[in-house]
């Protein structure tokens, strides 16, 4: 973005307005351009920067302070730049647009230009003849009458200080009588006009501005004659809204804009980082140069077997303990009963033995057995205890009874 300072607003025509702007004296950057390109400009409104529109440079890019603009003034938008006052800040954007005149390949030149699409003609010939570039150039220039003719003096000028320069002024309608001087045609450019007046360069560059009717008729005739493709170029030129090409949104739309799409980028963002976290995470392993997928969710299914099987064996042993306390109140029971107990009586006993020792834990219950009932001295022989009966269980739990 430049700034700028309106110089001057001038009707040089009775449709056509000459927007001139001088460089702000504390800007330091140099709106650098090439003759032929145009730019954005926008100037303000109730203290707030107006909607920006395109329109090509008229200025040759050798004077660095100045800038000028012209377009007809027909429509809201042109008819509030003619009001603009000296001094008035006018922002500039720029320069847009591929339409560029080049001196080393453009050595012989047709422009064909209808009616404001003379504008960035203007430049390049200002150019071309500021710096004495010895390219041939002959500009056929389609008017609607005699009397509306923007830049008519300034085209005569370039024309005497470039001997290289030919301008014909094609007339639509009316009297040509003011233009005697001057090659002139009537009617428009068309198939005749173009082999009189631009017929004699086989190698030219035609350049072709102006509404898109006039261009269309153009572009048919010197395709026709079967100009190469690469040596037409054209630039679009309309003043419309719906048809103005490069238009620009002023700059609170364009930070509207801006805020509603970041907006929305950081909603995305945030709504996948959601997402991602209830995804289990993948881990992956390289196994024998595969690669292998493991994820959580078989993680935490093995952790859950393991806790089933610690409940089994919480459950195993809940039952020994049960069988336990079954056992003790049996042997109380049968010690009451008994006729013949007494302190030499043998009670039952209860055994909790892995199965590999069970053999020999069973052996030793009956030598214990044995020893106590041989080493009774009463007169009267007390009832053998009864043999344990023990069983094991998957766990490793045995319970005699």
């Amino acid at each position: 973005m430049h700034r700028y300072y309106v110089q001057s607003a001038q009707q040089i025509t009775n449709s056509t307005l000459l927007l001139t702007l001088e460089k702000d004296p504390e800007e330091s950057r140099i709106f650098s351009f090439q003759p032929g390109q145009y730019a954005a400009i926008s100037y303000s409104r109730n203290h707030r920067p107006s909607v920006a529109r395109c329109f090509s440079i008229v200025s040759s890019p050798t004077d660095q302070h100045i800038l000028q603009f012209s377009m007809r003034t027909r429509g809201k938008y042109t008819s509030a730049l003619a009001k603009l006052k000296q001094g008035d800040e006018v922002r500039v954007r720029g320069p847009f647009g591929g339409f560029i005149f080049d001196s080393d390949r453009d050595k012989n030149a047709v422009f064909i230009a209808g009616g404001i699409g003379i504008t960035p003609f203007m430049s390049m010939m200002q150019f071309a003849t500021q710096l004495r570039i010895a390219s041939n150039i002959t500009l056929l220039y389609g008017v609607a009458n005699q009397d509306d003719i923007p830049f008519y003096d300034e085209l005569t000028a370039m024309q005497k200080a470039n001997p290289r320069l030919k301008v014909v002024y094609v007339v639509g309608g009316g009297e040509i009588d003011k233009l005697k001087k001057d090659t002139t045609a009537t009617g428009f450019v068309n198939e005749d006009v173009l082999n009189l007046h631009a017929d004699a360069y086989h190698d030219a560059t035609y350049f072709i501005c102006g509404p898109p009717p006039f261009m269309n008729g153009v572009l048919k005739v010197l395709q026709a004659k079967q100009v190469p493709k690469q040596r037409l170029i054209t630039e679009a030129f309309a003043q419309g809204s719906h048809r103005q090409t490069g238009k620009v949104l002023s700059w609170p739309q364009n930070m509207y804009v801006m805020g509603g799409v970041g907006m929305a980028l950081g909603t995305l963002a945030i709504m996948v980082a959601d997402i991602a976290k209830t995804i289990p995470q993948a881990n992956f392993v390289k196994s024998n140069g595969a690669i292998d997928l493991a994820t959580d969710a078989n993680q935490r299914e093995s952790d859950l077997d393991a806790q089933i099987n610690q409940l089994g064996t919480y459950s195993a042993s809940s039952s020994s303990s049960k069988a336990l306390v079954k056992a003790q109140k049996a042997a109380k029971k049968s010690k009451s009963s008994s006729p013949s107990s007494s302190s030499t009586s043998t009670p039952s006993y209860y055994y909790v033995q892995t199965p590999s020792s069970s053999s020999s834990s069973a052996g030793s219950s009956s030598g214990s057995s044995s020893s106590s009932s041989s080493s009774g001295g009463s007169a009267s022989t007390p009832a053998p205890a009864p043999t344990p009966v023990c069983t094991t269980s998957q766990s490793g739990v045995t319970t005699c009874n």
